[in-house]
C-alpha cells in the first residue's frame, strides 16, 4: 500500500487563514479530505485481498485508536497483519500532523513545539480552542455583528446583503456543528433587511409567498 503523499494542491485548498469565522467551514473541508483519503485507502486494501484498516484518518482527531493485543511471535501471520496496522496508523498519524504544519498559519501555537509530538487527537483539541467559534461565545459574537451590520450605514442595499450573507454562512456553520441546526434563515435576513429600508424602496415589489420571499 503506498504512502499517502501530501501534494502542494492538497495543501493549497486546504490552507486555513486563521480568522475565527472560518474555521468550522475549514474544518468541514480537512474533515472531507481526510474521509476520502480514508476511503481510498480501504479500496487498495481491498483490491489487493487484504483486510480494510482498523482506523481511518479521520478518527485520528478524535481519540487514538487502539490497537489489537499483540500476538504470539510464533503466529507469522498474525504478527504481520498487526505490523502493518500499527505501521499505517503511525503513517496515518504523520500525514494528518505534516497536513496541519502546512495548512495551519504560523499563529497556531503548537506549531514548532513539543506540542507535535503529542497524538494527533491532542493537538487536534488545542487546534479548536484556539479558533473554533462553535461555542456559545462565538456564535454569540457572530450574531451580534450581523445586528450591528443591518443597523449600521452602508453604501449600497446589494452590498449590504452580500456582507450580511457572509456573516450569516457563518453563524449557520458555526451552529451547525454545535446544535445541528441553521440559526439564522435567509427569510429572516430579508426582512431585518427591509426593516431599515424606507418603504418606497421596496412596497409591493415583495411577494410574502413561500417562492416570492427569497433572496433571489
Amino acid at each position: 500500500m503506498s504512502k499517502p503523499a501530501l501534494d502542494k494542491s492538497s495543501v493549497d485548498s486546504l490552507r486555513f487563514n486563521g480568522k475565527p469565522p472560518h474555521f468550522a467551514a475549514w474544518k468541514s473541508k480537512l474533515i472531507i479530505h481526510l474521509k476520502a483519503l480514508s476511503e481510498q485507502r480501504a479500496l487498495e486494501k481491498l483490491q489487493h485481498k487484504h483486510e480494510k484498516p482498523l482506523s481511518r484518518f479521520e478518527d485520528l482527531l478524535e481519540s487514538q485508536p487502539a490497537m489489537p493485543p499483540r500476538p504470539p511471535a510464533g503466529d507469522k501471520e498474525a504478527t504481520w497483519q498487526n505490523d502493518l496496522h500499527e505501521t499505517l496508523l503511525s503513517t496515518q498519524s504523520s500525514y494528518i500532523k505534516k497536513l496541519q504544519c502546512e495548512t495551519l498559519p504560523s499563529g497556531f501555537k503548537g506549531i514548532a513545539t513539543k506540542i507535535m509530538d503529542e497524538p494527533v487527537h491532542v493537538i487536534w483539541r488545542l487546534v479548536e480552542k484556539q479558533y473554533s467559534l462553535s461555542n456559545t461565545a462565538g456564535v454569540v459574537g457572530l450574531v451580534r455583528q450581523f445586528n450591528e451590520m443591518v443597523n449600521a450605514d452602508f453604501k449600497s442595499v446589494g452590498q449590504l446583503f452580500q456582507d450580511l450573507n457572509s456573516v450569516r454562512s457563518q453563524v449557520n456553520v458555526n451552529a451547525h456543528e454545535a446544535l445541528q441546526t441553521h440559526m439564522l434563515s435567509s427569510q429572516l435576513m430579508l426582512v431585518l433587511v427591509l426593516g431599515v429600508l424606507p418603504r418606497h424602496m421596496w412596497g409591493s415589489s415583495v411577494e410574502f409567498t413561500p417562492d416570492g420571499f427569497t433572496l433571489e
